[in-house]
C-alpha cells in the first residue's frame, strides 16, 4: 500500500562559495531543520540534500527554517533553493526517493537563491 508523503529538495546556489565559508556548512544546518521537523534527510551529493516529510506542513515549515538558518549577510540572503512536492511511497526506501523527488528537485531548478518553489499539489 502506497502513501502521500511531501519531498523536499534542497541545493546550494551557485552563488554560495562566494558568501560562505565551506566550514559553515550551510547544508548540515539545513538537514538539522528538515529532520527537527520530521524529514527523513538525506544527501544527494555535496551540494544537495532530499528529504521526505509524512506532512506538506512539516515539510514547509522545515524549509522555511532551513532557508532562514542558513541566510547570510546584513541582508539575510539565502544560500539555499529549495522545492517542495508530493509523491506516492511506492519505491522509497527511508529518505531514498529516487525518481520520486524528481518534481521537487525540478522546483529547486526553476528558483533562485533564497528561494522555496512548491507545486500546486502540495497543501
Amino acid at each position: 500500500m502506497s502513501e502521500i508523503v511531501t519531498i523536499v529538495a534542497v541545493r546550494l546556489s551557485d552563488e554560495t562559495s562566494e558568501k560562505v565559508e565551506p566550514h559553515h556548512g550551510p547544508l548540515t544546518v539545513a538537514m538539522r531543520q528538515l529532520e527537527h521537523h520530521g524529514g527523513a534527510v538525506s544527501a544527494d551529493g555535496s551540494e544537495a540534500l532530499t528529504a521526505v516529510f509524512a506532512s506538506a506542513t512539516s515539510a514547509i515549515e522545515g524549509a522555511i527554517a532551513a532557508q532562514q538558518a542558513t541566510a547570510v549577510g546584513h541582508d539575510r540572503a539565502g544560500v539555499l533553493q529549495i522545492g517542495i512536492d508530493v509523491a506516492e511511497t511506492a519505491g522509497i526506501s527511508g529518505a531514498r526517493s529516487g525518481d520520486s523527488a524528481d518534481g521537487a528537485r525540478r522546483l529547486v531548478d526553476a528558483g533562485s537563491p533564497g528561494t522555496i518553489l512548491a507545486s500546486g499539489f502540495v497543501h
